[in-house]
C-alpha cells in the first residue's frame, strides 16, 4: 500500500521567526522570547491545518489502495473514480455515483480472479482475461503518476498552510509584545532562555483571532 509520510510542516517556523518586532519603541533592553513552532503546532489554526492535511492524505491513500486492490479499471473508470473520490463537498448524487462505480470495479476484479482460476476458458473469456491484464499494467502506471501528483499537492497545501499559520502566529506575538512595550522579540530557537516568555499570551491572542 502506498502511503504518504507525515510532513513536518511546522519545522520552518523557527527559521522564519529568528527575529521580529524590532521596530517597537521602548527600552532596548526590554527583550522577550516566543516559541513560534509551539504556537503553530498547538494553536487552533495549526491543529485545524494538520487535521485538514491528514484528511487530504487519507483520501488519496485510500484511493490508491482501492485501485491497487482492484487493478481492472478502464482509463475512463479511473478518471471518474478520481474525480468523485476526491471531490470537495460531494452531493448525494456524487456519493451514489461513487458507490456504483466502486461496486462495478469490484465486480470486475472478482470476475478477473474467477477467470484466472478457471481451467478451461471460452474464447471470449480468454479475450476478457487478456483485457484485464492489459488494464492492470496500465493502472499501475496511472497509480505511480497519481502518487507523484498527490505528493506535490500535499506538499503545496502544507506549504500554504504553514505560511498562513506562521504569519498569524507572528502577528499575534508582535501584537502582544507591542502591547507590553517590548523592543525586541526573539524566537526561542535563537534565544533559548528568557525570563520574559510571551508564548502563552501570544497563543491566546492567536486563538482569539478568527
Amino acid at each position: 500500500m502506498i502511503t504518504f509520510a507525515r510532513l513536518g510542516w511546522i519545522l520552518a517556523a523557527a527559521v522564519l521567526g529568528v527575529l521580529f518586532a524590532s521596530g517597537f519603541q521602548g527600552s532596548l533592553d526590554k527583550i522577550a522570547t516566543v516559541d513560534l513552532s509551539f504556537m503553530v503546532e498547538n494553536s487552533d489554526m495549526g491543529k485545524a491545518s494538520i487535521a485538514a492535511l491528514d484528511v487530504m492524505k487519507a483520501a488519496r491513500e485510500d484511493l490508491l489502495k482501492f485501485i491497487d486492490d482492484n487493478r481492472v479499471l478502464t482509463s475512463e473508470q479511473a478518471r471518474n473514480l478520481r474525480t468523485l473520490w476526491l471531490k470537495d463537498n460531494p452531493t448525494s448524487q456524487d456519493k451514489a455515483g461513487l458507490d456504483s462505480l466502486k461496486a462495478a470495479i469490484v465486480a470486475q476484479a472478482k470476475k478477473n480472479i474467477e477467470l484466472g482460476q478457471k481451467p478451461n476458458l471460452a474464447p471470449e473469456e480468454r479475450t476478457l482475461l487478456q483485457e484485464y491484464s492489459s488494464r492492470s499494467a496500465a493502472i499501475e502506471r496511472t497509480a505511480n503518476e497519481w502518487y507523484q501528483e498527490f505528493m506535490q499537492e500535499i506538499q503545496q497545501a502544507a506549504q500554504q498552510k504553514r505560511v498562513e499559520t506562521l504569519t498569524r502566529a507572528k502577528s499575534a506575538a508582535q501584537s502582544v509584545a507591542k502591547g507590553q512595550t517590548y523592543s525586541l522579540v526573539f524566537d526561542t530557537s535563537v534565544a533559548v532562555y528568557s525570563t520574559n516568555d510571551l508564548t502563552a499570551s501570544a497563543l491566546t491572542a492567536m486563538n482569539a483571532r478568527k
